[in-house]
């Protein structure tokens, strides 16, 4: 007979399955995604463009939601700070370093938003594989108007775009329901930027 509670703890122990990035294989993340929440870390560039403000999103390039916008961001891996996390989803996917866009230096978020099954758009957000808690900032990136593709990255990104409150898709387009995280984010960032 197996102990399911020694099996979990003697899993939890073995440091060696652990890819050399701190990630889990996807196996033992879907597993672990059963267990309980997972913290994710989300970024949204933003500019001023012509006198307007803009946020950038992604093209998803795979999973569920592939071919619809969404905000850069994913997973936080076992021993990595949320700064680093976001650093190396924006690296990953559009290959720009972040800066942190917080008046007092200390790169708060500026939304924590939770996604979980078909969401319920009072307290969950759609999120069809994990209940995740994304702490979402504002932040900017060196040279706004670089061209996607030129580079080898877009690890989860086919496109990269920006848009304003006034060019913004409909919710439709989005997916995780990021449109609603998109706009509050953005309409924060008018201090900011």
């Amino acid at each position: 007979e197996i102990n399911t509670i020694e099996l979990v703890k003697e899993l939890a122990l073995r440091t060696d399955l652990l890819h050399a990035n701190g990630l889990l294989p996807p196996e033992l993340f879907q597993l672990r995604a059963k267990l309980g929440a997972i913290i994710c870390t989300d970024g949204i560039p933003v500019r001023m463009h012509e006198g307007i403000l803009q946020g950038g999103l992604i093209r998803r390039n795979t999973g569920k939601y592939r071919g619809k916008l969404c905000i850069i961001g994913g997973v936080v891996a076992l021993g990595e700070t949320l700064d680093a996390a976001l650093r190396r989803h924006f690296q990953t996917d559009i290959g720009k370093d972040i800066t942190f866009l917080d008046p007092l230096g200390v790169n708060r978020p500026h939304g924590v938003y939770q996604y979980y099954g078909e969401g319920d758009k009072q307290a969950f957000l759609p999120e069809p594989t994990k209940h995740a808690v994304a702490l979402t900032y504002l932040v900017s990136i060196e040279d706004d108007n670089f061209i996607f593709g030129s580079s080898e990255y877009g690890q989860e990104a086919s496109a990269f775009e920006w848009y304003s409150t006034e060019t913004c898709p409909s919710a439709e387009k989005f997916g995780y329901g990021m449109h609603k995280v998109f706009l509050e984010c953005l309409h924060r960032a008018m201090d900011l930027v």
